[in-house]
């Protein structure tokens, strides 16, 4: 079977590929975000041909972004590496497979998070979330009373997601 990449002269580099990534993602609205990604992984992989992109190669990439106080920042990272190796791949066919086992991704955190307000303590809130979940139960009662449609998907509560405050600390859901 013959290489897809028998015809170029050299085997082409992240910078390639991020060049061409680029040209062809100026819709994307996340594309100055993909410039400065790029720009960042360039001093790892800057003179790196694409086959040489490696799961040693992105654990190091993880492991130095990991440092950062977000594991959510070091996934897109990642995921940019993987979705332009992917795009070489099948799209452009200028290399014959993916590199194996190259998304290394780490453990991002679920659910929402309420953080306080400036000079405000956790238990103020504590009960101006619980305030504002009461508030949501009321209205979603007086609209089912007064027959109106419903805001939102009626199998859904208007209030669900608020955290009950006597279950402090557990992230339950009321």
């Amino acid at each position: 079977m013959a290489s897809r990449t028998a015809g170029r002269k050299s085997q082409p580099h992240l910078g390639d590929a991020g060049y061409t990534w680029l040209l062809e993602t100026q819709h994307k609205a996340t594309h100055e975000d993909d410039k400065a990604k790029l720009a960042w992984l360039q001093t790892f992989l800057h003179g790196k041909q694409l086959t040489e992109i490696n799961r040693e190669v992105v654990e190091k990439i993880g492991e130095t972004k990991r440092e950062e106080p977000s594991a959510a920042t070091a996934n897109r990272y990642l995921a940019l590496i993987q979705s332009i190796l992917r795009k070489a791949w099948l799209e452009w066919e200028w290399i014959d497979k993916v590199p194996k086992d190259t998304t290394v991704l780490g453990a991002e955190a679920t659910g929402r998070m309420a953080y306080a307000r400036t000079g405000e303590s956790v238990n103020a809130r504590a009960a101006r979330t619980s305030a504002r979940c009461r508030s949501l139960r009321v209205v979603d009662r007086l609209a089912a009373s007064e027959h109106q449609k419903p805001r939102m998907d009626p199998s859904r509560s208007t209030a669900q997601g608020c955290m009950d405050p006597s279950r402090s600390g557990e992230g339950a859901r009321s």
